[in-house]
């Protein structure tokens, strides 16, 4: 089990982030555990870092998986001279349909757009927030 804290850097070097990566598996608090527990561990942890990054209604990425994603693709796929594309999808209207129908509607239409967001994507290359 790793845990990682990262630093972002002000100053001169504004916009340069250090990671601190250190094993824990051994330390007091991971060796405390049955055997039977790990499995667990590492599924809630997991959980937790998919509930981070994504819309709990959509299930699509959130802002904070942009935040940390795309800066780093655009520089990657750049750097192997691939293009990017980013597509901002805007619902005219939405407020006339939360208020008219009421958030429940609102939240089918949300879940609907990222259903088919989902299906023009692919799976391996592409996300969709």
């Amino acid at each position: 089990i790793y845990l990682t804290t990262a630093y972002p850097l002000e100053g001169q070097y504004k916009g340069y982030v250090v990671e601190i990566i250190k094993d824990i598996s051994g330390s007091e608090i991971v060796d405390t555990l049955p055997d039977e527990n790990w499995g667990t561990l590492h599924g809630h942890i997991e959980n937790k870092n998919i509930r981070f990054v994504t819309d709990q209604k959509t299930g699509l990425y959130n802002i904070r998986y942009l935040q940390e994603k795309l800066p780093y693709e655009l520089i990657n796929n750049a750097g192997k001279g691939y293009e990017s594309a980013v597509l901002i999808v805007d619902i005219d209207g939405f407020k006339t349909i939360n208020t008219t129908f009421g958030y429940d509607a609102g939240d089918a239409v949300l879940k609907r757009l990222a259903h088919l967001l989902t299906g023009c994507i692919r799976e391996d290359y592409d996300w969709a927030l």
